[in-house]
């Protein structure tokens, strides 16, 4: 996905985000409904992978004995 695409992608969540609703997206950016739930699938399939390896170091960290920061860092608790 190219930069610019991946910009519109962007932009489409944030603004069916921001109206709530994929029509008042559309209307915004003046695209058809269909194009802003191609352009969110798009972004959502960019950064899935990325999303579920975040996930999984920070369910790791738990299961270890750590606790989580908001940042998802490894914090130790006293017992470790």
């Amino acid at each position: 996905m190219s930069g610019a695409t991946h910009l519109k992608s962007l932009q489409a969540l944030e603004m069916a985000l921001r109206l709530g609703s994929l029509s008042a997206a559309a209307e915004r950016l003046g695209i058809t409904p269909a194009a802003v739930g191609q352009r969110i699938r798009m972004h959502l399939d960019r950064v899935r992978p990325v999303l579920q390896r975040v996930f999984l170091a920070q369910a790791r960290n738990f299961i270890r004995g750590g606790s989580l920061s908001c940042r998802g860092q490894r914090k130790r608790t006293r017992d470790h």
